[in-house]
Formats: structure tokens, sequence, C-alpha cells
């Protein structure tokens, strides 16, 4: 692993330490999981990390807890392999506190992807993210309306894991109160309408 400083990589050792100007720096963290290492003149902020040729570019807070949920959550359902992406960034969520967005660019193409949404350029999937879907409520009745128009009485909705897979929101469950429709495969939280995912 290495990190950059001053647009200069620097070889971080097994036991997180930066080899910086000769000597072994300890990497230490400001309490909301920002990294840095501290030296004679201050403090220098760790941002960008290349691992096994891939980088990681932070923005933002909580950096080991970005980096834990992609590994385990967000790149396997993507179905490919780490080494097939270039770079790694971090976006907070435009409304709900600490919580971020990962995406990333694919090697060798013009392909920016988060989660389920994906686009052609960073520009545009940074206003995706900046602008999440949310499903209405139908005049009159506040019933779901779904961004695709299907409503309860028409394809309706269904409980469903994070995958869009249905489920049964038994006690004891991990049911997380989640709902797909039907008719889009748009997966929804229960409680906000925020539309999380996509079959």
């Amino acid at each position: 692993m290495k990190t950059l400083i001053d647009h200069k990589f620097y070889e971080v050792t097994a036991d997180t330490a930066v080899i910086y100007n000769g000597a072994a720096i300890p990497i230490t963290d400001d309490g909301n999981q920002n990294w840095r290492i501290v030296v004679d003149n201050g403090i220098i902020l760790l941002t960008t990390f290349e691992v096994d040729g891939v980088l990681w570019c932070f923005s933002t807070d909580l950096q080991e807890m970005a980096i834990s949920q992609f590994v385990t959550e967000q790149l396997p359902e993507t179905g490919m392999a780490y080494t097939e992406i270039e770079w790694f960034k971090t976006l907070p969520d435009p409304v709900e506190e600490w919580t971020y967005h990962i995406f990333f660019k694919l090697k060798g193409a013009e392909n920016y992807r988060s989660g389920w949404r994906q686009a052609d350029s960073e520009a545009a999937l940074i206003e995706l993210l900046q602008n999440p879907e949310y499903i209405g409520l139908e005049d009159g009745t506040g019933e779901w309306l779904c961004l695709c128009a299907n409503v309860a009485f028409d394809d309706g909705f269904y409980t469903c894991d994070t995958q869009g897979e249905e489920m049964e929101p038994l006690i004891g469950s991990d049911w997380k109160g989640l709902y797909a429709c039907a008719a889009c495969g748009r997966i929804i939280n229960g409680d906000t309408r925020k539309v999380v995912g996509h079959k």
C-alpha cells in the first residue's frame, strides 16, 4: 500500500506507518476516521491511497467504514474483481447525515458506478448520487406511487431483501424494511420511500 503526499507516493508499512523522509511515522485517526500523520511542521491528512494498482480517493470522514462497507457489501454485488477498477471515491449523501456513497471508475472504460447506478461520466454519476430517487404518494389515497407509475392495486409492491428478492418480514428475520416494485424492480426503503437499489 502507498499513500499520496505532495504529489508523491510513500510506502505504508504492514503496521500502518508511512515511510516519510526516511522515518516510519504512525498513521493516526482524528476521531472521525480521517487518517493522518503528525510531522514536525504540523499534520498531513492522508486522503489518497494506492492498493494493488487501485486508487482510493477520500473526500469525507469515516474512511475505514467506507472501505469495509464497499468491500463486504457493494463490490460482491457488481460481479467484478477489485483489480478491474481504476479508482474509488467517496461522496456524502445530501440528505442522510453520516451516510456516504462510494463510486468508482472501471479500468479502460468511461464507465462510472455506485451500487446499481451508473453513468458515462463522473459528473453525471455525482448528479445521480446527489439527487436520489423517492417514490411518491397517489393523490387522494396516499398509496405508494412508483416512478414507473405502478401503484398498490396494479402490479403492487412486495417485501424483499437487499437484492430485491421476495421475503417474509417475520419476527427475528433479517428483513431491513425494504420493498420492491413488482413492475420495475426498484428497491424502496419503507420508512423514507427512498429508492435504495434495483433488482
